[in-house]
């Protein structure tokens, strides 16, 4: 009752020195979540480092960060979209210095192209006595080093949201 779960699962390539913003609906009441995910390919290596941004802005936040048009209207049948840099560090300032929006930064993943790499940040929740639930982001990720100049990534992710208030009850008749 107290946790929100997003799952997603991702294909997708990644142009390089662009970031890839998913969305991801609504975890807690009249806010939106989303990710965003940041590639970055070592030179001479097989190394690759994704840095990810967990965030929920509140509605009335999406318009000023300009999300009402990237995340909002990605590609036919798709909930993620590619930014150029520029603007994923536009859009992280804007995020870390609004304090109506929740920021979850994960540390980076360092992975090596076509070997998987697994990363959870828990945040602990005491149920009851008996019981405890991990929030936070979790993140499979296998990074593939594509032959026109992209990265794909195959992206299994989860974000376990805890709620700061009690989830209505349904109401009965």
């Amino acid at each position: 009752r107290w946790v929100r779960k997003w799952n997603f699962n991702l294909d997708v390539n990644i142009p390089r020195d662009q970031a890839l913003i998913q969305s991801g609906g609504k975890l807690t009441p009249g806010k939106q979540a989303y990710a965003l995910f940041f590639p970055m390919i070592f030179a001479d290596s097989d190394q690759i480092k994704i840095d990810s941004v967990w965030f929920e802005a509140p509605d009335e936040a999406i318009q000023n960060l300009g999300l009402n048009q990237t995340a909002a209207s990605p590609p036919p049948n798709s909930e993620h979209h590619c930014i150029s840099k520029t603007e994923a560090e536009a859009l992280l300032r804007q995020l870390f210095n609004d304090v109506t929006i929740k920021v979850v930064k994960t540390p980076g993943i360092m992975a090596s192209f076509g070997r998987e790499a697994i990363y959870s940040m828990s945040d602990p929740i005491i149920i009851d006595s008996n019981r405890q639930i991990n929030a936070g982001p979790t993140i499979k990720i296998l990074p593939v080093h594509a032959d026109d100049n992209t990265v794909q990534l195959i992206i299994s992710a989860e974000w376990k949201v805890r709620l700061t208030s009690a989830p209505e009850e349904p109401r009965s008749n």
